[in-house]
C-alpha cells in the first residue's frame, strides 16, 4: 500500500480516540476504505449478514479496522439500521463493546468502520473450528458474567 494513504489514514484514527470520548466518529473517505480492502475483494470478508458484508481493512502495517458494508433493497431499512448503530456505538463506550472507528456514504451504500477483534468474535470462539477448546469453564463463566452485567 502506497505510504501517501498510511500517514492520513493512520494519524485520523489515531487522533479519534480523543474524539471518540466526545461521542464523535471520523468521517472516512470512501477511496481509503476501498484501498484498505483491496477493492472490497472476497478474501477479505470476514462475515455476511442479512443486509452486507464485513471485510478486513488494512490501513497500514499496524492498523487493521473492520468495515461493515450495509447494503440493499429497502433504502429507508439500510438508512434507519445504519443511524441506529450509528448513535447507539457513538453513546456506547465498555471494554467489551467494539469501538466504532468511522463511518462513511458512498452513494445509496454506507460504511461503518470497527476496531478489530484480534481474536475474533465471541461466537467465533465458541462455535468455530476449535469448538471452544482454548476456553475454560472459568473463563466461560466470567464471559457469562460480563455480558449479563
Amino acid at each position: 500500500m502506497d505510504d501517501a494513504f498510511d500517514v492520513p489514514i493512520v494519524d485520523k484514527l489515531n487522533s479519534l480516540r480523543m474524539a471518540e470520548k466526545k461521542g464523535s466518529v471520523a468521517v472516512m473517505e470512501y477511496h481509503l476504505l476501498q484501498a484498505a480492502t483491496n477493492n472490497f475483494q472476497e478474501v477479505h470478508v470476514l462475515g455476511e449478514g442479512g443486509r452486507g458484508c464485513l471485510y478486513k481493512a488494512c490501513f497500514s502495517e499496524k492498523l487493521l479496522a473492520a468495515v461493515r458494508r450495509i447494503e440493499g433493497e429497502e433504502e429507508q431499512d439500510i438508512e434507519r439500521e445504519f443511524e441506529n448503530e450509528l448513535n447507539w456505538l457513538t453513546k456506547t463506550h465498555h471494554q467489551n463493546i467494539i469501538s466504532l472507528l468511522g463511518y462513511c456514504i458512498h452513494g445509496e451504500t454506507r460504511f461503518l468502520v470497527y476496531e478489530m477483534m484480534q481474536n475474533g468474535s465471541l461466537e467465533s470462539q465458541l462455535h468455530g473450528p476449535t469448538h471452544g477448546s482454548a476456553l475454560t469453564w472459568n473463563l466461560r463463566m466470567k464471559i457469562a458474567v460480563d455480558v449479563a452485567r
